[in-house]
């Protein structure tokens, strides 16, 4: 492991994050093999974006289940998660996924033509909410590609097991839009049923 990976495990963001889903990971959470918040918009990016991008990063990846789709698609695809137990499992079956936190990303800037992620942002502590768009920002080089719940988490057993909500930032998907926007991200798909959208970098 080099120095700067080393430097971004040991991190508050990672700790603080890695202890939770850790723990969770452990107990079952996300255990089923084809569970992933991420089909339906990888499905519209396949479908409508797949001209833009040849290599994609999915923060939060979990056990990859969009890596590996999106590998099999021929695309260069990687993952990131805090949590070592599904970034093992993702690791055997030959996927490029790393445990690391979404507010200090092991990548150089413009790293990927995509960078996307389903359901992780939502779980950011307030506080690290401005350091992970700004370095998704920093690492995306085409598009964005974000799905965000607004709603406090309501499943009682993993609040339990993990001591704490698990939704920490429960804003709604305009406010993301606007924080991704005074980045220079500009709108290309909303499906707002769905807390789905699409942004351009270039």
């Amino acid at each position: 492991m080099s120095t700067t990976q080393e430097a971004h495990l040991a991190g508050d963001q990672f700790r603080f994050y890695s202890r939770i889903y850790g723990r969770l990971y452990k107990l079952g959470y996300h255990n089923k093999r084809d569970y992933s918040h991420s089909k339906s918009l990888c499905t519209k990016l396949l479908g409508d974006y797949r001209d833009r991008f040849e290599s994609a990063l999915d923060i939060g990846c979990s056990t990859g289940w969009a890596v590996e789709h999106l590998k099999g698609q021929g695309i260069r695809a990687a993952g990131v998660d805090v949590a070592a137990k599904p970034i093992a499992e993702g690791q055997a079956k030959g996927l490029d996924v790393q445990l690391a936190s979404a507010a200090a990303l092991p990548f150089e800037d413009d790293s990927f033509d995509l960078v996307m992620s389903t359901d992780c942002f939502e779980h950011l502590r307030p506080e690290d909410v401005e350091a992970s768009i700004n370095e998704a920002c920093r690492v995306a080089k085409r598009i964005m590609a974000f799905k965000v719940n607004p709603r406090v988490d309501r499943n009682k057993w993993w609040k339990m097991m993990a001591g704490t909500r698990l939704h920490l930032t429960t804003n709604p998907v305009s406010w993301w839009i606007e924080e991704f926007e005074k980045r220079g991200c500009t709108v290309l798909d909303l499906d707002a049923g769905n807390e789905e959208f699409i942004l351009s970098r270039d």
